[in-house]
């Protein structure tokens, strides 16, 4: 299922890997948010949609491999949707940073 969020610009990709994986193929200049799919989540990441942390190119692919049914993908052609997301849909202690990715951002 995909949740298009067109007020702040982000879509939620939960258990659509098929979706999530064409806006990934789509948009390779735009971000994801890795989170966790806990009430109050602890574990979150945002990386850029080409880091190999969160999908792997095209061509290594694994069918059996799922990404979006532990982990919610977030994703939007801006990083700041996605800080929004975090810190106003999920409750995110506003005074937290958001933690990126060391390799990709």
């Amino acid at each position: 299922m995909s949740e298009l969020n067109n007020k702040h610009d982000y879509i939620i990709f939960d258990n659509d890997d098929e979706s999530y994986l064409k806006w990934m193929d789509d948009n390779p200049d735009g971000y994801v948010l890795n989170i966790d799919r806990a009430k109050t989540p602890r574990k979150y990441m945002i990386h850029k949609s080409n880091c190999s942390h969160i999908a792997e190119f095209e061509e290594k692919r694994q069918e059996s491999h799922s990404y979006t049914i532990n982990m919610l993908k977030v994703v939007s052609k801006d990083h700041k949707p996605l800080v929004h997301y975090c810190k106003g849909v999920r409750k995110i202690n506003s005074r937290i940073n958001i933690p990126e990715c060391g390799d990709c951002l």
